[in-house]
């Protein structure tokens, strides 16, 4: 087994992970990282990630911020070893991490998401909240045991304290009974003691012990004989207050080594779920798919990019190699991408079996191969290898004494490096080895005669990266079937090189060019053609296919609901009739009491009298689509009560001016106004109608499992609905997860003309993970 990675430069891919792990310890293991030759290993850690990849879509980032690196000083509580109080603090923290990962994955059973492979991660995690709040508060921020860690130690610091006051109020006196006698009103500490500094001719007239004398010696520094009493007395508590913070400690101490066995495998797994989530979110953050993987030698990546390569400028690749052909010859121009598509394929292989989502398009085929071999000793590399003949067969020969069936061979610019002849037969002699043996081979070249070599070889095609030479520069597309040119004598024409010197190297070139050169760069020319001709009806019937798919699609589901949509239209008729007869008895008994009101809303008003005409039109018809609704028409608008005017119709969208808004509907949420119009509004009269106010917007949006393009066209809708339906203030969930979706929440709130102001929410309120919003 052997994988190479230095050439391919694996290592820069995971340091792109990782910035995604959220522990100190995990970021160093994720360089650690190395390729898989089993299937099955592979396939468990893609379905790992896989998990997580949906756990942070569906819920959000496993929380483990406050892991700490207790690995070390569990091992040695073991062993009866006396933690500090920052290693005690540590694993208060880790505990802590526990318990809140444990949270997440009882929220994750909460919202019925099924880990068959994180389970087990999950479930070898344990916490103990009353150790973990036992050594919080013993321990303070500063790392020092609190006064309250034992009732002994209270009463000793007290104790000490009081000591310490009746010390410093004994100098302060004697800083003025013997102000004659000081050299200075101060008290001056020497060697841990409390001095005074009296003057030389004083010196005996005070009982003490002599703790220092100026150089001068006119001062004697002397500690009173009480003084030198009271601080025997302070260190003998302090004496006291060491022994009971040593048993405190180790009290706590004997408490971790009690659980360090659960803590321990806590820590392994803890470690582990760190680095499949920052697997997903680096897959999620990159648009990375998994792969599907295969032992039977087939590689087909779709839309391949370079993981190295900034997304945004990137040129995506079809590669396939197993089915039709084993072996891919490129051939092309210097700086046309051949080198950069021979690591693509090497790096996306090494990812797959690293347990790594990949750069490409979902559906992408890899193979799981036993060994990867490459010999790249290109200038693109940051390491400015030096390329030279001897070195590439040294390598070769490597490849070929460790080559199996199944392994993946990419050979940059294979026999190059001496006489053009000798090269390109060792070249051939080479590729026709690796592919005999039944290996997955891509090579580049500008060898013509490799050329004639796989037109020659069924398990061999050529390939070549597209160049345009009418502005001579590279696309960095891979066009398979078809043999590239290097192009050099037009390059140099735009390089600037004189005319007569590209006129005799086109002359000296034609007569060189054999009759076989010949033939194969027309086979060339018209292999070309025919992959244009080809491409270009392979998407016309691919787009036919989709639109004829749609249409069958629509078909099925029109048929499948024929009888439903009939049955649903009854009811919603039969319903709609009960309703308006009640209404109608209720406008009668109602009239009068209304006689003293100053208006109604005309949203109201056309309510009722809509209600009230279609008991009529239901009587004469119970289909209820009959009626043809045009542009001009004037129609009634459900979820809303009220009415509006058709502005636009495409297809069964209907764009409907209600008051200053339009808004858009099927046909189904609308009905045709036996009005026509609205009436105008006659304020002089006062309207003797009885209205019951109804509305089918809703105060609260769930944004949670919205992705950020998500997030706007539900909360545009959410907002119209609350603005009509006259909401004074709306909430909206959007959690605490990675930010996303708050982020794209508070781009629309910013730009809405509806709303006046927003805040977080309060107590009671979902907090941080709820905004509320206040409508104009």
């Amino acid at each position: 087994m052997y994988f190479e990675t230095k050439l391919l430069e694996f290592n820069k891919v995971l340091e792109q992970i990782i910035p995604y792990c959220q522990t100190n310890i995990g970021k160093e293991k994720i360089k650690e990282i190395t390729p898989s030759c089993s299937l099955s290993v592979i396939e468990s850690m893609l379905d790992e990630v896989e998990e997580a990849f949906n756990a942070i879509v569906k819920l959000q980032e496993i929380p483990l911020g406050g892991f700490k690196n207790v690995y070390h000083p569990l091992i040695r509580s073991q062993i009866g070893g006396v933690l500090t109080c920052e290693e005690l603090l540590d694993c208060a923290s880790f505990l802590y991490t526990s318990r809140n990962v444990l949270k997440y994955y009882k929220d994750l059973s909460g919202i019925k998401m099924a880990l068959p492979n994180l389970d087990k991660y999950f479930q070898n995690i344990s916490s103990n909240k009353k150790i973990e709040e036992e050594i919080t508060g013993a321990i303070g921020p500063d790392l020092k045991l609190n006064d309250n860690a034992s009732m002994e130690l209270f009463k000793i610091r007290r104790k000490l304290k009081m000591e310490e006051t009746h010390l410093r109020n004994f100098m302060n006196s004697c800083l003025q009974s013997k102000a004659n006698m000081l050299q200075e009103t101060i008290v001056a500490s020497r060697d841990g003691h409390l001095t005074l500094p009296i003057k030389a001719e004083y010196k005996n007239q005070i009982k003490g012990i002599l703790r220092d004398s100026s150089a001068s010696g006119t001062t004697y520094f002397i500690e009173p004989e009480e003084a030198y009493k009271i601080t025997c007395q302070i260190e003998i508590i302090k004496n006291e207050e060491k022994k009971e913070e040593e048993q405190i400690i180790r009290g706590l101490s004997q408490l971790i080594a009690s659980i360090s066995e659960e803590m321990l495998l806590s820590y392994e797994n803890l470690l582990g779920l760190d680095l499949i989530f920052a697997k997903a979110k680096y897959a999620l953050n990159h648009n990375m798919t998994k792969p599907i993987i295969n032992e039977d030698g087939i590689i087909e990546i779709k839309n391949g990019a370079h993981p190295l390569i900034d997304e945004k400028v990137v040129v995506k690749n079809d590669v396939s190699l197993g089915k039709d052909y084993d072996t891919i010859i490129i051939t092309g121009p210097n700086t046309g991408g051949k080198t950069v598509l021979l690591k693509m394929v090497g790096l996306i292989t090494l990812m797959m079996q690293s347990g790594l989502y990949v750069p490409c398009k979902e559906g992408t085929k890899l193979n799981v191969f036993d060994n990867v071999f490459s010999d790249i000793g290109d200038e693109q590399s940051i390491e400015q290898s030096l390329s030279t003949f001897s070195s590439h067969m040294t390598n070769i020969a490597n490849i070929v004494n460790k080559f199996t069936y199944n392994s993946l061979v990419l050979l940059d610019e294979v026999g190059s490096g001496t006489d053009p002849k000798e090269g390109a037969s060792l070249a051939i002699a080479i590729i026709d080895y690796f592919t005999k043996k039944g290996g997955r081979i891509i090579t580049t070249t500008h060898y013509s005669d490799l050329k004639a070599f796989a037109y020659n070889n069924p398990k061999i095609i050529n390939a070549s990266v597209e160049f345009k030479t009418e502005d001579l520069l590279p696309t960095y597309k891979l066009q398979i079937g078809v043999a590239g040119r290097s192009n050099a004598i037009l390059i140099s024409k735009r390089l600037g090189l004189k005319d007569e010197i590209l006129e005799e190297a086109k002359r000296v070139f034609d007569d060189s060019m054999s009759d076989t050169s010949s033939l194969i760069n027309k086979i060339d020319e018209e292999n070309e053609k025919i992959s244009n001709i080809k491409a270009t009806y392979e998407h016309k019937i691919s787009e036919y296919n989709r639109q004829l798919d749609a249409l069958n699609k629509e078909k099925h589901e029109l048929e499948a609901n024929y009888d439903s949509i009939i049955k649903k239209a009854t009811d919603e008729a039969n319903q709609i009739l009960l309703d308006a007869k009640e209404k109608s008895n209720s406008i009668i008994s109602e009239l009068n009491k209304l006689k003293d009101e100053e208006y109604f809303k005309e949203h109201k008003l056309a309510s009722v009298k809509h209600d009230i005409s279609n008991l009529t039109a239901l009587k004469k018809d119970d289909n209820l689509f009959d009626d043809k609704i045009v542009v001009g028409d004037y129609v009634y608008i459900k979820s809303y009560q009220t009415t509006g005017e058709v502005l636009k119709i495409k297809g069964d969208k209907y764009t409907v001016r209600v008051g200053k808004f339009e808004m858009s509907f099927n046909r189904n949420e609308i009905s045709f106004d036996s009005h026509r119009k609205i009436e105008a509004k006659k304020p002089a009269k006062k309207p003797s109608v009885l209205v019951t106010k109804t509305s089918s917007a809703k105060m609260t949006l769930d944004l949670r499992g919205y992705r950020y393009d998500e997030v706007k066209p539900a909360v545009e809708k959410f907002i119209d609905d609350a603005y009509l339906a006259n909401m004074p203030q709306v909430n909206i969930i959007h959690g605490f997860g990675t930010g996303a979706v708050r982020e794209a929440l508070y781009k629309y709130l910013k730009t809405s003309s509806y709303v006046k102001s927003y805040r977080f929410g309060g107590e009671g309120e979902g907090l941080n993970g709820c905004t509320v919003v206040y409508l104009k």
